[in-house]
């Protein structure tokens, strides 16, 4: 898709679905099993050639960093190495995805900037080589290279990619100013010990039926130990939001967005109509976004 002569991509965000965090590694990581799904909540990321060597950023987000740091820079200064290219690229990027939510949206605008810079500079890569540099700027960004329903293992760099199944489940997001990151969220978290760590079969299971109750059960995520008790305000809205909805409210990867199975259309009023929540939407600049699984 092209806008104002720019190639233009959405750069959609994902959710967790399914996180475990069974064991510590020898070399200081974390060894996860996650199962990531990607949404229809999307950044969009634009570009144009330079005439310059130059790649560079414009973005109106304040909280984004544009320094040499930036993931869409970084990608598109590495594809432009590894291949030989010439030339600068302008990226133009506008942000949906909220920062610190943990949905993704860095790792998703960086696999966006190497499909551009892959068109732009005509190095024809396959997904596979997309993903293998993907996969050295960070270790969930491959999967957004391919997108759709993955299977996460190691540090998150090993992806089995699954068939999604042809049910698209409203969700409902719960999005805030709060930041939370990765280190903050593994910081103190109790592992499961062996032999007693969860797994995402059920997980799996609800989704190739197509059975929202099911997923919503099933759902899990062992940052939710760490992420509540390091946000008092996230703690107060995730009880408040179960207690007017009547639904089970789940944290979104390591971040601090929010997420429940569901039309936002449904619980809405009921949210609306709740003093504590008011007060919580003012002081946090709560969000409430319908979305759904992303489709192609």
């Amino acid at each position: 898709m092209k806008a104002d002569g720019m190639a233009v991509v959405e750069s959609r965000a994902k959710l967790n679905l399914f996180l475990e965090v069974p064991r510590k590694r020898g070399d200081g990581y974390h060894d996860v099993e996650t199962l990531m799904r990607e949404i229809g909540l999307a950044d969009r990321l634009a570009c144009r050639p330079r005439d310059d060597d130059a790649i560079t950023l414009e973005t109106s987000h304040p909280g984004l960093a544009r320094d040499a740091d930036n993931t869409v820079l970084r990608a598109a200064r590495l594809l432009r190495d590894e291949c030989g290219a010439r030339g600068g690229l302008h990226f133009r990027l506008k942000k949906t995805i909220p920062l610190g939510g943990g949905l993704g949206g860095g790792s998703s605008n960086g696999a966006a900037a190497l499909r551009l810079a892959d068109q732009a500079f005509g190095t024809g890569l396959s997904d596979s080589d997309l993903a293998s540099l993907a996969a050295r700027l960070g270790s969930d960004m491959p999967f957004f290279v391919r997108g759709g329903l993955a299977l996460a293992e190691g540090r998150g760099e090993r992806l089995t990619a699954l068939d999604p199944p042809p049910a698209s489940f409203p969700l409902t997001l719960f999005l805030s100013a709060i930041h939370s990151d990765t280190a903050r969220a593994y910081a103190g978290l109790r592992l499961p010990g062996p032999g007693n760590a969860r797994t995402h079969r059920e997980c799996l299971e609800a989704l190739g039926a197509g059975d929202m109750a099911a997923l919503d059960q099933a759902a899990f995520n062992r940052f939710e130990e760490t992420v509540f008790p390091a946000f008092p305000e996230l703690d107060r809205l995730r009880d408040a939001l179960e207690a007017v909805t009547g639904r089970r409210i789940h944290l979104a990867g390591s971040g601090a967005a929010l997420w429940s199975v569901g039309r936002a259309d449904a619980v809405r009023p009921a949210i609306d109509a709740n003093p504590a929540l008011q007060s919580l939407r003012k002081s946090i600049g709560l969000r409430v976004v319908e979305t759904c699984f992303a489709v192609g």
